[in-house]
């Protein structure tokens, strides 16, 4: 159940040592159905490695985080559910798992996967109800020990196997309770108490040592063994006894002749020993061997926050904080020293004390040798005498004098040991060596209107100051018996012409620092008779002061309604506090400082701590122990420097030496995930197909690890964690950062991570938090989660989005050759065609031109020019289209090929004129291809230059050479002929 529904939990707690000296005034912390138990009658617990409270109950087993129960019960359709709801025994194993013992049977539990395997013993192999298994215990081995209907069971925890049993005649099923001592011995009780010895396979009844107190008449009903190794039994009605080593048997303590039910063995802060012990004639009480002390814990019907009045059926300290829980029938105590810090007192209630009984004052009267008696003023009531160390209360009363009436509004006892009260009529004083009264009444100017004084103090000389609510200042004059007015000045007078001293406080320098109200803050010197008046702009009433502490730092400190100030010895401001930085109260109220110079201010909310070394605040309220979290009067405090917080018809009380502050920084753990607002186990089940071709399988497994897995469309969960810390879980503090996602720490008051739409990979969780008093486990918990990617986000759908567009371009690059193929091939047809069809027809008319010139002659001479010029224009034509046809290959693109071309051209052309042609081609030319044009344009300019060569240079070689340089293609044609000669304009011509 949430932890806000805690709040009816039982509160309060008297500091350990006090505790132990006078129980009637210690609290507890409750726990029952109302808080998510499955059961208010409690049969065991234990607390796991992780850090978890495991609670057994008479209908289920109980996890407890400290804010919430999560119950396990029995059952018939699911083989991972406890045997029955009945929890006889809950032990922690070596190994960490829990051994639960039920009335029908024993199984084992896994703390962090929950799971539960079933322990068969001998009993579950017939129909009748006798499987009950008693609490287990571990021997020095780690073997587990437990007992049955007709026998003593040995099991092995590694295989669960049962590895001996001894038979009994006796029935040592051990109801309430079985332990092991060091020599792996088992003490069992069920009509007595027996001792099992494993090596001798022997057991002892015990009878006692004396015939006519015999113990096995006594009735065990529990046995422990302390810190020492002694061995102690409970019994019922009988007391304690104490086992005798010489003896070997069991001897009457000095305990009172009562039931002591449960036995657990605890020392104080100190090392003295002592017992708590379920049993007396309230339930509960504490007992000290050494001194036969025994103090029981008597509840109060009026406060909820005492022990309960049933019997404790089982104890469990925990090892690590010192707390104690109590298991009882009407539900679960927790004694947690540091948690509740404040001891409770009530007042006693009559018929006439109405809602005015407000405790205005306590006193720890200095006459008392024990120490243990304080006065405790009641406004609206009366006067009180309250024995600390019984818790007992009682009423004082005088026909002589008014202390012991209404209107008490403080209490101050001298260093004479006279106790005065501040009153509604003047003061009254009493002497409690011999319980004389007095009344000083009618001593104010103005007696029908002023009879009232707020506050007393004595200072460093002995001297004697009360403020009055309107004429200022009085002192008490010890020559003359008389009270007198000290100090009452018109130029400090309020707007309603008053001058009320609500609280005085001497400084180091001997002045008197007066907390005046609406006449603001004022000090005051006894020696010159100097006075002076503080007021402080920014305040929300600037001249009202209701407090004031000058501290033993030579610092003063004030109370303005709703603003907290330091000032220094002369009534400068060093700090302001308010809402806005540090307090959270909108009035404060009196100030008291403690012996390690720290200033308490009680309020409207909250009593407030300021520590002036750090500057900041500390706050307790209902859950340390205080009646409540509004505190409006009566902040007392002692000579010893306790302090007492007033509060109606109660009171709290401590010593802030003293406080405990815990800590222990808490055990973070997962408690629960929430997917798409559906429960989701930290497993995960991977489903696995094998297909090597020659079979095929299908493998289904649970992998358990502690990672989260989120599915596709799985894009909101929440996670679950716990600080498990039993001592004010609802100040727990809580951080959560996801890596990966979270630039930091993300801080809340609950413990639940949310997250949405995650993009796919993988995340790690971190998880830390603090305790109720802000120590934090910065090391926390951890959880990985692993988001799946949607299909279009996975890495293989990108890794197929690549082929398919590495196939896409293969296809268009396929395409494209395919294409320019098509293309070639129509080139090349069309350069065939051109060839045969132009070349046919250029051959034509260069036959029919020198047939024409042949038949012609000599007859028509001036033809014979014309039909040559057609002969040789129809050859040129024919050689310029061959050339044409041959750059129109693209099979003819790479410089071979226009080398081969070039030396063929050349040979044709030059060897008709007798002129040798050589061609030097580099290496550097094979497969390099050329652009079509490119090619053209080379070939036409290497024809031009042999053209020239052969017409002009009147050669005899003509020499081609070709290479590649640095990516350029270099072409020389030289030859041996008679060359050329430059122009007048500086130009080659050719």
């Amino acid at each position: 159940m949430p932890s806000r529904k805690l709040s009816t939990v039982l509160l309060g707690l008297l500091a350990w040592q006090c505790l132990l000296g006078q129980p009637s005034n210690a609290s507890f912390l409750l726990y029952t159905t109302d808080q998510g138990l499955s059961n208010d009658n409690i049969t065991s617990f234990a607390k796991d490695k992780l850090g978890y409270l495991w609670v057994g109950t008479v209908n289920g087993l109980n996890r407890f985080d400290g804010r919430n129960f999560k119950i396990f019960r029995h059952d018939p359709a699911n083989e991972n559910s406890i045997p029955n709801n009945l929890i006889l025994g809950i032990t922690v194993a070596p190994d960490g798992w829990l051994w639960i013992s039920t009335d029908f049977g024993l199984c084992k539990l896994d703390p962090f996967w929950l799971d539960i395997e079933r322990i068969p013993i001998p009993e579950n192999a017939d129909t009748l109800k006798n499987d009950a298994a008693r609490p287990v215990v571990f021997d020095s081995r780690g073997m587990a020990w437990t007992t049955g209907w007709s026998g003593i069971y040995k099991f092995d925890p590694s295989t669960n196997e049962l590895v001996f049993t001894q038979k009994t005649e006796q029935n040592l099923i051990g109801y309430f309770g079985i332990i092991v001592d060091e020599k792996d011995r088992l003490w069992m009780i069920n009509s007595g108490l027996h001792r099992y010895d494993p090596v001798t396979k022997t057991i002892k009844l015990f009878k006692g040592v004396n015939p006519r107190e015999p113990f096995l008449d006594a009735s065990t009903l529990s046995v422990v063994q302390d810190h020492d190794g002694q061995i102690w039994a409970g019994t019922w009605f009988n007391g304690i006894w104490k086992y005798v080593p010489s003896l070997d048997e069991f001897t009457k303590t000095n305990f009172p002749s009562t039931l002591a039910h449960q036995l657990l063995p605890d020392s104080t802060a100190n090392g003295r020993p002592f017992f708590w012990v379920g049993g007396g004639n309230h339930g509960l009480g504490v007992y000290f061997p050494d001194n036969q002390q025994f103090s029981e814990f008597k509840p109060d019907l009026r406060d909820p926050y005492t022990h309960n009045n049933y019997l404790v059926k089982k104890f469990y300290k925990d090892p690590a904080n010192g707390d104690v829980w109590i298991a009882t029938e009407i539900g679960l105590e927790h004694y947690a020293p540091s948690a509740v810090r404040f001891g409770r007192a009530m007042i006693p209630q009559t018929e006439d004390m109405g809602q005015f009984s407000l405790v205005s004052g306590v006193a720890n009267d200095n006459t008392d040798p024990t120490g243990q008696r304080y006065f405790v003023g009641v406004w609206g009531t009366g006067l009180f005498s309250w024995n600390k160390a019984t818790g007992e209360t009682e009423r004082m009363s005088s026909s002589t004098s008014n202390f012991t009436g209404e209107g008490i509004f403080g209490l101050l006892q001298d260093s004479k040991g006279y106790l005065w009260g501040c009153m509604n009529n003047g003061m009254s004083r009493y002497n409690p060596r011999t319980g004389e009264w007095k009344d000083y009444q009618n001593f104010f100017k103005d007696n029908v209107k002023s009879p009232l004084i707020w506050c007393g103090m004595e200072d460093r000389k002995g001297n004697l100051w009360f403020g009055s609510a309107r004429e200022g200042l009085y002192r008490y004059n010890r020559q003359t018996d008389r009270m007198e007015q000290a100090f009452f000045r018109k130029e400090f007078l309020s707007k309603s012409g008053i001058l009320g001293v609500r609280q005085i406080s001497e400084d180091t320098q001997g002045r008197l620092w007066l907390a005046c109200g609406s006449s603001s803050l004022i000090r005051f010197d006894p020696a010159t008779g100097e006075a002076k008046r503080f007021t402080y702009t920014d305040q929300f009433t600037t001249d009202a002061c209701g407090s004031v502490e000058a501290g033993q730092n030579g610092r003063i400190y004030a109370a303005f309604h709703e603003t907290f100030l330091e000032l220094d010895a002369e009534g400068k401001l060093l700090r302001r506090f308010t809402n806005d930085n540090g307090l959270k109260t909108s009035r404060l109220c009196f100030l008291a400082e403690d012996k390690q110079g720290r200033t308490w201010v009680n309020s409207e909310y909250l009593l407030h701590c300021f520590d002036p070394i750090t500057g900041k605040f500390s706050f307790y309220g209902k859950a340390d122990g205080l009646f409540s979290n509004t505190m409006t009067d009566a902040l007392s405090v002692t000579p010893s420097g306790e302090l007492f917080v007033g509060f109606q018809n109660a009171f709290n009380f401590f010593d802030p030496t003293h406080l405990r502050l815990n800590h222990q920084p808490p055990p973070v753990t997962v408690t629960g995930i929430r997917v798409m607002n559906k429960e989701r186990e930290l497993r995960t089940q991977t489903s696995m197909e094998l297909d090597l071709g020659l079979f095929s399988t299908n493998i289904n497994s649970i992998v358990r690890d502690t990672f989260l897995t989120l599915n596709p469309g799985e894009d909101f969960f929440e996670v679950e964690f716990a600080a498990l810390n039993f001592n004010q879980p609802e100040r727990n503090r809580y951080a959560y950062m996801l890596d990966g996602f979270h630039k930091d720490w993300v801080y809340t008051d609950r413990p639940v991570a949310t997250f949405t739409n995650l993009n796919g990979g993988k995340y790690l969780l971190r998880m830390k938090a603090a305790n109720n008093d802000g120590v934090w486990n910065e090391r926390g918990a951890t959880l990985e989660i692993r988001v799946k990617p949607p299909f279009h986000e996975t890495w293989w759908f990108n890794v197929l989005m690549l082929l398919a567009l590495g196939g896409l371009a293969v296809g268009f690059l396929k395409f494209r050759q395919l294409q320019r193929r098509r293309l070639e091939r129509f080139r090349e047809s069309l350069a065939r065609d051109l060839h045969d069809e132009m070349g046919s027809t250029l051959s034509s008319i260069r036959f029919f031109s020198e047939f024409a010139n042949q038949q012609v002659g000599d007859d028509k001479p001036q033809v014979t020019p014309v039909l040559q010029r057609i002969s040789q224009s129809a050859s040129t034509l024919g050689d310029s289209m061959q050339d044409i046809i041959w750059a129109m290959k693209t099979k003819n693109d790479q410089l071979e090929d226009l080398a081969a071309r070039m030396t063929e051209f050349g040979l044709r052309l030059l060897e008709s004129r007798n002129v040798a042609f050589k061609t030097h081609v580099s290496d550097d030319f094979l497969g390099k291809h050329l652009q079509p044009e490119v090619r053209r344009n080379i070939y036409l300019i290497f024809k031009e230059a042999v053209n020239n060569a052969a017409k002009y240079s009147e050669a005899s070689e003509v020499e081609l050479s070709l290479s590649i340089k640095k990516g350029w293609l270099l072409m020389k044609i030289m030859d041996n002929g008679k060359g050329f000669e430059a122009g007048a304009d500086g130009f080659l011509r050719g």
